[in-house]
């Protein structure tokens, strides 16, 4: 792979990922941005450009009659999520990771680029990659650097994003069999929380989706202290399945360690959906108390 070919003008977040993504697989691509039939059609790949979708012959744009198709769910393909489909398995080998960056990223800066939402409360609309990548125009418009300057700054950024969400899914993939059997005791011993060695595994997609857990704890990034967290209801959500006894709301130190019994108890969110204690134990003494007082409310 030599050359990459995508329009000039205002760049959108479409091509700076298609870009991106062929930049992580070969370091050395070069790429060119041009409008000229007679420059683009020297690419060995050309995105986002050409009128034409066809991996077979390095071509994949979706502003062609008929487009370039949909998912399932049914959000269309724009040059990053075609680009994704055909290359993605070289940077992600396990096709979950490669379903999960989809997801995660890919699919929100498809359906910015063909004009459709992908989020159903529009009275609280999300700031999408779509327009992290169009804020990096402004640079040029506003006469602060070039053009090409401020689509490589936009290129870099989606590189950087890209492999760390790639990292990430990963890592979740890794975490998932260990949640699970965690999960599969709780439930063999009745148990309404999970306790883990690491704060880094991301949790809480597995624990909502597969299992009834009220709570989770698990270490402080500090390593200094142990947390007690709620289960959310749904990732997209702020409401949880249970919560913390009332007689703990913003209490810290001394007065929740007389209310709780705990003796290393630290604090209660006034939320009451996180507390914490300096021990371990402390933090699963206080998870127990919570289950406790839920079962005596109901």
């Amino acid at each position: 792979m030599k050359v990459v070919a995508t329009h000039d003008g205002h760049f959108h977040a479409d091509e700076v990922f298609a870009v991106a993504i062929m930049r992580l697989i070969y370091p050395k691509v070069c790429y060119v941005r041009t409008r000229e039939p007679e420059l683009y059609k020297k690419a060995d790949v050309r995105i986002d450009i050409g009128g034409r979708y066809d991996p077979r012959s390095g071509d994949f744009d979706h502003h062609q009659i008929g487009r370039a198709g949909m998912r399932p769910n049914g959000i269309p393909y724009a040059s990053s999520g075609l680009v994704w489909k055909q290359f993605g398995k070289r940077l992600a080998h396990n096709r979950v990771v490669r379903d999960r960056i989809d997801e995660r990223v890919i699919q929100g800066i498809d359906a910015g680029d063909n004009g459709v939402s992908s989020f159903t409360v529009r009275s609280a609309r999300p700031y999408t990659l779509f327009e992290v990548i169009d804020s990096f125009n402004e640079e040029w418009v506003r006469g602060r650097m070039t053009q090409e300057a401020a689509f490589r700054d936009a290129l870099a950024f989606a590189c950087g994003l890209l492999a760390r969400e790639i990292r990430a899914a990963e890592y979740y993939v890794k975490s998932r069999s260990v949640l699970m059997a965690l999960i599969r005791i709780a439930k063999r011993s009745g148990s309404r929380f999970i306790v883990l060695r690491d704060y880094k595994i991301p949790w809480q997609e597995v624990v909502i989706e597969k299992s009834d857990l009220l709570y989770v704890v698990y270490p402080g990034s500090s390593r200094r202290d142990w947390r007690v967290r709620v289960v959310p209801m749904s990732m997209n959500g702020f409401r949880s399945r249970a919560t913390l006894p009332m007689a703990w709301a913003g209490l810290k130190g001394q007065a929740l360690a007389r209310v709780t019994g705990v003796g290393d108890a630290v604090f209660c969110h006034t939320g009451r959906f996180i507390a914490g204690a300096e021990s371990r134990q402390g933090a699963i003494r206080l998870a127990e108390i919570a289950v406790q007082s839920l079962e005596k409310r109901r």
